[in-house]
């Protein structure tokens, strides 16, 4: 899912591209206001937590990178 940075009263928050809920039914990641830079990081972790990875016999995994001959996919929600 493609995220963004969205300012908030206090700090920034991280929430879908597109504005609408997450499957959770809330909007931001966060309950709280963050820095940018805190809100970046998360930001980063969770396109990094969702990414997929196809091994080398095919199989499809997703999260971090399993092996070093595997090849990232890229999610297309």
């Amino acid at each position: 899912m493609p995220y963004k940075l969205i300012k908030v009263e206090g700090g920034w928050k991280v929430g879908l591209s597109d504005g609408s809920r997450m499957s959770n039914g809330r909007y931001y990641l966060s309950n709280k206001p963050l820095t940018k830079k805190m809100a970046q990081m998360q930001m980063q972790k969770v396109g990094k937590k969702e990414e997929t990875h196809v091994m080398p016999d095919g199989t499809i995994m997703s999260g971090k990178k399993h092996k070093k001959n595997s090849k990232v996919v890229k999610s297309g929600y």
